[in-house]
């Protein structure tokens, strides 16, 4: 799934409960990440208007490019383990998940940015993005172990 795409939810959602696709804990860390970033996009991009924020317009700017980035790794993360086995280089599956982590972080950051910044009736959507970006990150780094622990993948 990457920025140009146009599957569904529910192709996507499918392509993870297969169990002969490629798709599984990284796919849906970035999918998750995705998401928080459109919540944050959204919520910042109300709280400048509602402020006259500049600062929270170009929070909403880099969230849009947050969420973008989130979907281009969705889809290098549907072959990661794939193309590292291919290429002889299991260190290769782990880049993607380690990019997922640190922009999960950075989308979780802004959404409590967000949430600082008033109390509004869009506020519990930068507190569900913030949870949501805490738990894509979570799950990257689940895959970052699993997949720089042992070597051998899913």
């Amino acid at each position: 799934m990457g920025a140009g795409d146009s599957e569904t939810l529910e192709e996507a959602l499918a392509a993870i409960a297969s169990d002969d696709r490629g798709e599984a804990a990284g796919f849906t860390a970035a999918l998750a990440c995705a998401q928080a970033a459109a919540l944050v996009e959204l919520t910042a991009t109300l709280a400048g208007r509602r402020l006259g924020s500049d600062e929270m317009a170009a929070l909403a700017a880099e969230a849009a490019q947050a969420r973008e980035h989130a979907l281009e790794l969705a889809g290098r993360e549907r072959t990661a383990w794939a193309d590292a086995r291919a290429e002889g280089r299991p260190e290769l599956a782990i880049e993607p998940a380690r990019r997922i982590a640190g922009l999960a972080a950075r989308t979780a950051e802004a959404a409590e940015s967000v949430v600082a910044a008033g109390d509004w009736p869009f506020t519990p959507d930068a507190r569900v993005a913030a949870v949501m970006a805490g738990a894509a990150g979570q799950a990257a780094e689940l895959v970052l172990t699993a997949n720089g622990a042992d070597g051998d993948g899913p």
